[in-house]
């Protein structure tokens, strides 16, 4: 049956996300009879939400006296919501200084659960634009963006592509952990990343880190264009100014070189 639905969306997903303000706001860990209480609806009701959200890591339950506060998953989404706003602030302008330099589309993307997730982009200025929407997620192997997280991320990445079948997308695409390993390998010699029609035929996109304080590789900066105007031996300038665009991002966000 098809949960009722209000003005505002699922009542059930209200309940939650009132269940979870209630106890961010509280002073102290709450249980459920003060819930019920203040929200007008039925222990049990509040009770299943509050297990799920429990499972979910979303709310923590004291053993000893059975009341709730927030959980590690909370403060781990306001964290990277944080850093995500921090970083789209830093990203503005020198994305848009990137973008008008060479009318090519250029993209800001992070890493999430072993993907690339693609936050801003800024068309560029040729008859065809290319570039794919915020939100999009795309492989690690099969993208410039995902070869600079794996050259300057943590060694895990490689135990999770090493028990992936890495699938190709086109005749160009790399799906040898090996041969990925080596490209990865010049990519943090040099600095920037190339994936030559990895992903879709007649594109192209290179790409440079972006580092936090910590000198963590948080995201990355990216032109994306066609063959004709991303070669396989990318021209200098645009190098040149993709990588210096990045370390800009990473200034604002506290890096140190």
């Amino acid at each position: 049956m098809a949960e009722e639905r209000s003005d505002t969306g699922l009542k059930s997903v209200i309940t939650a996300l009132d269940i979870l303000e209630l106890v961010a706001m509280a002073p102290g860990e709450v249980g459920v009879s003060e819930l019920a209480s203040r929200m007008g609806v039925a222990k049990g009701g509040v009770f299943r939400h509050l297990q799920t959200l429990v499972a979910r890591g979303y709310l923590w339950q004291n053993p000893d006296t059975s009341r709730y506060r927030v959980g590690v998953q909370c403060h781990l989404l306001g964290r990277m919501a944080s850093e995500s706003v921090d970083l789209l602030v830093a990203a503005e302008q020198p994305m848009r200084f990137l973008r008008d330099a060479f009318g090519l589309t250029v993209t800001l993307a992070t890493l999430r659960r072993g993907k690339v997730l693609i936050l801003e982009r800024l068309f560029g200025q040729m008859p065809l634009e290319i570039g794919v929407r915020p939100g999009s997620v795309l492989e690690l192997h099969s993208t410039s963006q995902g070869k600079v997280f794996c050259a300057f991320s943590k060694p895990s990445i490689w135990q999770m592509l090493g028990n992936r079948k890495l699938l190709p997308l086109t005749d160009h695409t790399i799906t040898d952990v090996k041969v990925l390993q080596r490209e990865c390998q010049q990519v943090k010699v040099q600095g920037w990343a190339l994936a030559y029609e990895e992903m879709l035929v007649g594109i192209a996109a290179v790409s440079a880190p972006v580092f936090d304080a910590r000198g963590d590789c948080v995201a990355t900066l990216s032109v994306v264009g066609s063959v004709q105007h991303i070669t396989r031996q990318p021209d200098i300038k645009l190098l040149t100014k993709l990588r210096e665009e990045a370390q800009a991002i990473s200034a604002q966000l506290g890096f140190r070189a």
